[in-house]
């Protein structure tokens, strides 16, 4: 009887835990190469808006699968976008990816209460990169920024370092990361403070490039704590 009620207990946690981490709708656009994830209990209050970007070793759909869990219980929005990192060779290129984010969030706000002052970048490794590139160079669209062991900035991005003023970056990052160093977190921290950036680090004890789940839901907590 004892083992029975075990089985039973078991199933339900598994249960439980399937019905939590497939509580988001998903809309895709295959024309776009982005897709959208919704909270199931969305709710009448403004959401706010994940914009994540993957890093060059995953799709963009497993990238996202790294925040959803965090985000559904904090009733983010997430945007995921595919980006091809090969394929931008200038400026004009990272225009296009903007006005394409800016498309799919005015879409967005159409249908659903969100927080258009609360947009945020997000992402991990080349995707943490970018994701600062974009908020230096349209500070008036993204109110944020997380990056997970890709704290380093892009060649070009000091044009923009200026934009960095008052603007919030949290950075995650392993002290034994062997592909982006924990001196380049250094350094771009250095500069964006420099520039009048509020820089939050934190650094992950023997931590690889690849961290764990802990370093996502620190990333969601902090950001669901920014008034």
């Amino acid at each position: 009887m004892n083992y029975f009620i075990k089985i039973v207990f078991i199933l339900g946690v598994f249960f439980s835990f399937c019905m939590t981490a497939c509580a988001y709708e998903k809309i895709e656009n295959q024309e776009e190469k982005y897709f959208i994830y919704l909270p199931k209990a969305i709710g009448d209050n403004p959401s706010k808006v994940l914009v994540v970007f993957h890093s060059s070793k995953m799709s963009f759909k497993e990238e996202a699968q790294r925040w959803e869990f965090n985000a559904e219980k904090k009733k983010f929005i997430i945007i995921g976008f595919d980006i091809d990192y090969k394929g931008i060779k200038n400026d004009a290129d990272i225009e296009n990816i903007y006005n394409k984010i800016e498309k799919a969030i005015g879409e967005l706000n159409t249908k659903y209460n969100i927080e258009v002052d609360k947009v945020y970048t997000v992402g991990t490794s080349l995707g943490g990169l970018f994701a600062i590139d974009l908020l230096l160079r349209y500070p008036d669209s993204f109110y944020a920024c997380v990056s997970v062991s890709g704290n380093k900035l892009f060649s070009g991005s000091e044009r923009y370092i200026g934009n960095a003023k008052e603007k919030k970056f949290y950075f995650f990052h392993g002290d034994d990361d062997k592909y982006i160093p924990i001196e380049e977190a250094y350094i771009a921290e250095k500069e964006l403070k420099k520039n009048g950036g509020i820089v939050e680090m934190f650094i992950f004890k023997n931590g690889g490039h690849t961290l764990t789940s802990d370093a996502y839901y620190k990333a969601i907590t902090e950001l669901s704590n920014i008034n």
